[in-house]
This record gives structure tokens, sequence and C-alpha cells, in this order.
């Protein structure tokens, strides 16, 4: 059985994480993906820890299943080759700064001159427009610039930075999306489309409700920690062994959580009675709750409370929930037989599409491994030219 995107061919003209995660998703939905490097030097991401045998965890996973050509594209017989390959082709994604597609002649009017139903997914630091647009975008200075650090953090604490990169790979998915969604459009009209993602603008919609407290209550955002101001108690609280994350959304859940702490009277006290009155009362409920849970274990706070259907979680350590049997079960954990490097662990297919399954079709390319293969199976490149352009350094 074939993928979702069986049949869909992709130019990988990425670097780093964003652009490579883009393509990486398609990937694992079956289509084929070709990854576009430099000679020589090959993707950035090669050089991201951790290493094993010499290979890049982060490589093999963001790059696998893909096939590897590598082409300079500072050579105008490379460009020439890249816009062969365009032409049966129906994707092109690529991240590099504004401007640069432009300078090679490679910009959505030139691919589209090249074949007129052609999708160009580009993702930047801030996008095809804007005064912003020049600059290069990288993850943290994303986060610093939309203001997600500025809401990260305990109050009397710094701004800090979300502890993954949220924006780069926020940004991925929707460049994905907005893929899926241009190939669903050309299926019903025959055309291609230019999908303009900007990690910038993803960034801000990742603000949710911070960016409506501006613009509807004229208020400025503040950390508040691992609190929701607007939800109490929404915390998290610490145990024997560690922390737990308790929430109580309405007040089935939090008379849940009073019975259950062996303090029913808290449902009556005109402090708790209802959600605005806890907020306003949360420095006192808070210890009252720490009582309880802090002799305990997370193990014990969760035997207790999720019976009675209170929303609670361990604040687990990363091993802790990559360990765990639900991580497993969902298949988020798969080996790859990475050439050079043996058996990597690596994170699984995100989707789960049962009567199509995505999965890993493959490990990641060695540099250059699929050069002669693709060139001479898909442009009918014959040994000789193949030999001169090795020679010239253009593949």
């Amino acid at each position: 059985m074939g993928g979702l995107l069986e049949g869909i061919r992709v130019l990988d003209f990425t670097g780093s994480v964003s652009g490579p995660a883009c393509s990486m998703f398609l990937a694992d939905a079956g289509a084929e993906v070709i990854k576009i490097e430099r000679p020589l030097r090959g993707d950035d991401s090669r050089l991201f820890p951790p290493f094993k045998e010499g290979w890049s965890g982060s490589y093999v996973t963001l790059q696998r299943g893909k096939k590897g050509i590598a082409l300079n594209l500072k050579e105008s017989e490379g460009v020439e080759i890249f816009r062969e390959l365009v032409k049966i082709s129906d994707v092109v994604v690529e991240n590099m700064t504004p401007g640069t597609m432009a300078k090679l002649g490679l910009d959505y009017e030139h691919l589209k001159a090249l074949k007129d139903d052609i999708i160009l997914c580009s993702i930047s630091g801030y996008g095809q427009t804007g005064p912003l647009s020049p600059l290069p975008g990288y993850d943290s200075v994303i986060q610093a610039m939309s203001g997600i650090m500025s809401i990260t953090g305990f109050p009397h604490g710094p701004p800090t930075r979300v502890g993954s990169l949220i924006s780069d790979i926020s940004s991925a998915v929707f460049g994905a999306m907005g893929i899926c969604m241009a190939l669903f459009y050309r299926e019903k009209t025959g055309k291609g489309n230019l999908v303009d993602v900007s990690m910038f603008d993803v960034s801000l919609t990742l603000l949710d409700a911070n960016m409506l407290t501006y613009t509807i209550e004229h208020q400025e955002p503040v950390r508040n920690g691992n609190r929701l101001k607007y939800i109490t108690p929404f915390d998290t609280f610490r145990c024997s062994d560690g922390d737990v994350l308790i929430i109580c959304g309405n007040e089935t859940n939090f008379g849940a959580l009073a019975d259950a702490i062996g303090r029913p009277e808290l449902r009556e006290d005109p402090r708790f009675v209802d959600n605005p009155s806890r907020t306003q009362h949360e420095p006192e409920l808070k210890p009252i709750i720490e009582e309880w849970t802090s002799p305990r274990t997370r193990e014990e706070v969760l035997g207790v409370l999720l019976p009675v259907g209170v929303p609670v979680a361990p604040v687990n350590r990363v091993s802790e929930a990559i360990e765990m049997e639900q991580t497993r079960v969902r298949g988020m954990l798969q080996d790859v037989e990475q050439p050079g490097a043996g058996t990597m662990t690596i994170c699984g297919p995100t989707l789960k599409v049962p009567d199509t399954p995505l999965r890993i079709a493959g490990p990641a390319p060695m540099l250059g491994e699929h050069t002669r293969e693709i060139l001479a199976d898909l442009l009918g490149y014959g040994e000789e030219r193949l030999a001169d352009l090795q020679e010239k350094g253009v593949i």
C-alpha cells in the first residue's frame, strides 16, 4: 500500500531544521524527496550533536527516507540541473534568506515558467514581504522577536526560551500543511502556488491568548511560570519525588479535588467557591493543595486524583517521557539502520492514519549518495556527462 503522498516528487533545497523537517513530514507520508546538498560540506544539520560513529542523530532524523544529491548551485551548470529537476517535480521546498532564490533565478516566477503547476514552499524568518524580510531566521531569535520569550519563565526571573526548537518545528508543520493544501488546490484547478511560511508569523500564532490580552484588554502579557492566570488551580505542586501539574477548569474538577485531598469544606469557602474567587485568592489556595501533595510521591497523587477525574500529570523528565509505554505503543520510537552508524532510535512519524500508515522510508543519505542515480535515471545523463560534471565540481 502506497503512502498518502505516493507519486509526489519533492526537491528539498533546505538546510538546518525548519526546511528539512518540513520535507521529512512529506517523506514519511510517502513522497519521493530529493535532498540537495552542497558538495563536500553538505547540510549544516550534519554537524548537530549528538553523534554516533560520526553520524549526527539530528541529520539522520531530519533527512530519513530521502534521496541525496550533491549539487553546486554556485556553478551555472548546477543551476541548470536544478531547473531540469524542477520540470519533473511537484514541489520545491527552500528555506534560504529571501532574495537568495531570486539571485539564482530560482524564485517562484522563474520556477513557474519552467513548470506552471509547480508548488514552491519558502520558509524564512520573517516571510517574503515586510521590512524584516531580508533578515535570516534562527529559532531563538524568532522566539525573542515574537514575544514568546517574554512570556516564558517565572515572574521574577529573566525571559526564557522554550526548551526545544518550537519556532523551527512549528514552521515545518505549517509548511507541510501549506504544501498539502496547495496540492489539493492543484488537484482541483491544475494551478501551482507559492506557500510563504514566516517563522515570525508562526510564532505570533503560538502566542495564542497572549496576543488577545494585548489586542482586546490592552495589557502587556507577563510571565506567570506554570500558572494560567485565568484558571485556578492551574500550576505545578511539589511531591516527595518531583512535581505534578494540577488543573481544575471548572467547579466539578475543583470539587473532586477538594474531596480527594480530604478538604471538602473548600467547596463552600467564599475564597474558593468559583474560579474568579480562587484566582483572586490563589496564593492562599496553593499551600493548602501542596500540603497534601508534598509528602506523597507523584504516583500516589495520580493514583488518588486520576480516578476522580481531576486533570493531573507528573512533570516528567525527558527520559521518563521517552520510556513511557504510551510512547512505545504509539510508535514514537523507531529504529533506523543507518549505514556506518548502526541502529539509531529516532522519533517516529507523528500522524497516525491507520488505513494509509506513515512510515520512515529508510535511513538518511550519505552526501551525494544518489547523485548519479537521479541524474542518470530521471534526467538521462550518461557516464561521460556525469564524469565531466564531477570533474568540474558541479556534482
